[in-house]
């Protein structure tokens, strides 16, 4: 028998890839939203302000009520523009200032 063929050990450093801000969301029970799952390290998302637990419920005003909304509202942004996200963290509505990925 052969030896296995060794392969180049896994990246250990997530980046982003183009126009990520987040690794995972999902959708918010009861009153809607964007639940923020995890946040990639050095991410646009992280520089930002963006927590796991966060709630999105807007992008530059548009309600993003679930998963669908969100992805419509960051594809009808370019790359490269700072975008108002409203988010619910413990009780506190906040405006985060987040610029896509380019």
């Amino acid at each position: 028998m052969s030896p296995a063929a060794s392969s180049p050990p896994p990246n250990t450093s997530p980046r982003a890839p183009p126009g990520n801000l987040l690794l995972a969301t999902s959708n918010a029970p009861a009153n809607g939203g964007v639940i923020v799952q995890f946040v990639l390290p050095n991410s646009n998302g992280q520089t930002a302000g963006l927590q796991p637990g966060d709630v999105i419920t807007a992008i530059d005003g548009q309600p993003t009520p679930n998963i669908n909304s969100y992805y419509t509202a960051l594809n009808n942004r370019r790359a490269g523009a700072t975008v108002p996200f409203t988010v619910q963290r413990a009780g506190q509505t906040l405006t985060l200032q987040v610029t896509l990925d380019t």
